[in-house]
């Protein structure tokens, strides 16, 4: 618990720098560390499995919809449908 806590923090550092970092730059270089400031955070958000008090309910909850249960907000059973239908998982 205090690995992620540490790790969560060490991003949060590495974000504030490469903000810093491309206000100070010309416009070419500051949308590349942008464009790899989002792309670091997308790739981390997305390896992230089992992480979280929620991780399992949602994966549940979309097996649930998958299977053909009506019973949620209906923006988040079209999502979920969505995805199930593109062939996403609970992943997705």
């Amino acid at each position: 618990m205090i690995w992620s806590g540490i790790l969560y923090h060490q991003i949060f550092l590495v974000a504030l720098s490469t903000m810093f970092l491309a206000e100070r730059t010309d416009r070419v270089t500051s949308r590349l560390l942008m464009g790899l400031l989002v792309s670091f955070i997308v790739v981390f958000g997305s390896i992230r499995v089992g992480v979280g008090r929620d991780y399992y309910v949602y994966e549940h909850l979309f097996n649930q919809i998958k299977l053909g249960s009506s019973y949620f907000e209906y923006g988040f059973l079209t999502l979920n449908k969505l995805l199930a239908n593109l062939g996403g998982g609970y992943h997705a």
